[in-house]
């Protein structure tokens, strides 16, 4: 059975995923919801994603303890992009957490 997990956890992992590959990105803006990621307006480049995309899978094997894989063959075909803002990829963690089941808790943090 998939960890329980909900989403101020997720948030928890993505800033530190976010700090370990690039700690001037939080400096320079604040960590939030709607923060772009990925693509047009991001805050990562196309290195930085990948480097950010395994440092978020290894940070979620090691603390939840199982394996987690978050690019797959199919998931750029995905709209809304999951690795568009925090937002859409805490929702995209969330479903390969749990099995496509609702994160516990709300969407956003504080």
């Amino acid at each position: 059975m998939p960890p329980t997990v909900d989403s101020t956890a997720i948030h928890s992992l993505i800033e530190q995923a976010l700090r370990t590959v690039n700690a001037k990105i939080l400096e320079n803006h604040v960590f939030e919801p709607d923060l772009p990621l990925a693509g047009t307006g991001g805050v990562l480049d196309s290195i930085d994603t990948i480097l950010f995309l395994e440092e978020t899978e290894d940070l979620f094997s090691e603390r939840m303890g199982v394996p987690v894989t978050l690019v797959t063959e199919t998931v750029f075909e995905r709209r809304p992009n999951p690795f568009q803002s925090v937002r859409s990829l805490t929702a995209y963690i969330a479903e390969v957490l749990a099995g496509h089941e609702k994160v516990e808790g709300d969407s956003d943090f504080k």
